[in-house]
């Protein structure tokens, strides 16, 4: 059965009443990860790569040379704060970053664009749903991304670079932005699909094994749903500002990767309300089941009802025990009794059973 963790409510009251900005207190969702640097450059001709990246070199070294560096793990607040003065990041979008569960936002800066958003996934052993954090600072010869220590989703754009596999390493930083968001994106049609395997065997469920089971197992469901319209519905607002900042004067080449992320989100988009329809008409589905099944029972205890009251008036009527009552003194009286009542048992089921009452 899906699981969800969410300690959303748990996480911002122990920031209530706090200053803005402040991440010294409360309590912060990845404090128990280790932060890892590693600064990739890479061009047309190749790319390098550079564990524990020096701060200070975040320059590229030639014309065309980008720099992407990733920052692992979230819990060296201390750190976090010395990469965030290197790229001119405020306190008030460090806390964006370590804050869990945040829609997705995209920010136009000084010196670039902030996105923050969630990556949701739905692990297979245990089918336990979660997310975590992913924020990008984007400037023009420099990008970088702060990412949860056990999330992998962004190593299939790195695997990119050194396979040289498509054609980021001849594209702009711009292009590598709109990668990382479209593999973003694309990470929703995985869960959606989880769902959808979900709900056709609960839409089995439903038919077979109605129950406060089947229910609960609907509610988690749309609970998932829920917080996936939500994040998606955020995505949207992301590529639309994305196209307000960059221009078709600026980026020509760039316009139908951006249309393709808007045609993507819309279809995400459009899986998720169906998916909300669905889970309503199961409920409905499973509700009229239920009263089904009780009117089964109800039908059943009805017909039991309606044979034995005929049968419990002829015992009524030769339980009096009156004095001037021949039947009782007949020899064959009790015999006669019961197969009269045995008669008018069967006929009354045999009734029953033409008119398809049960």
């Amino acid at each position: 059965m899906l699981k969800v963790k969410n300690f959303k409510p748990r996480f911002f009251a122990k920031k209530a009443g706090l200053p803005p900005g402040d991440i010294d207190q409360g309590e912060r969702g990845y404090q128990e990860e280790e932060t890892d640097l590693c600064l990739i450059r890479y061009h047309e001709g190749g790319f390098t790569t550079e564990k524990a990246a020096d701060l200070n070199r975040l320059t590229p070294g030639a014309e065309q040379e980008r720099l992407w560096l990733r920052v692992r793990g979230l819990g060296d607040i201390p750190l976090l704060k010395k990469v965030c003065d290197a790229i001119g990041i405020h306190k008030l979008h460090l806390e964006d970053i370590l804050s869990p569960y945040l829609r997705p936002k995209l920010e136009k800066l000084s010196r670039g664009l902030f996105f923050v958003g969630t990556h949701y996934e739905i692990e297979k052993t245990s089918e336990l749903f979660s997310g975590s954090n992913i924020s990008i600072f984007f400037s023009d010869r420099l990008l970088v991304t702060f990412e949860s220590q056990k999330d992998f989703i962004l190593d299939a754009i790195e695997e990119r670079i050194v396979k040289r596999n498509g054609v980021v390493h001849e594209k702009s930083l711009n292009y590598l932005f709109y990668a990382l968001l479209d593999i973003l994106n694309d990470s929703h049609y995985v869960v959606l699909d989880t769902l959808s395997e979900a709900l056709e065997s609960l839409e089995e469920l439903v038919m077979k094994e109605p129950g406060p089971a089947t229910l609960n197992r609907l509610y988690h469901v749309r609970k998932i749903v829920l917080d996936i319209k939500k994040n998606i519905w955020s995505f949207r607002e992301v590529s639309a500002k994305l196209n307000i900042f960059w221009s078709r004067e600026e980026e020509p080449d760039l316009s139908l990767y951006r249309a393709d992320l808007h045609d993507h989100v819309a279809q995400c988009l459009d899986m998720v309300e169906t998916m909300r329809e669905m889970i309503s008409g199961l409920v409905e589905l499973h509700m009229s089941a239920v009263s089904n099944r009780m009117n089964e029972v109800m039908k059943i205890l009805t017909i039991a009802g309606s044979i034995f009251i005929p049968l419990t008036f002829i015992a009524g009527v030769y339980g009096m025990n009156f004095d001037f009552m021949p039947e009782l003194k007949w020899r064959f009286g009790y015999p006669a009794i019961l197969i009269i009542m045995s008669l008018l048992a069967a006929g009354m089921l045999i009734f029953f059973k033409k008119k398809k009452w049960f």
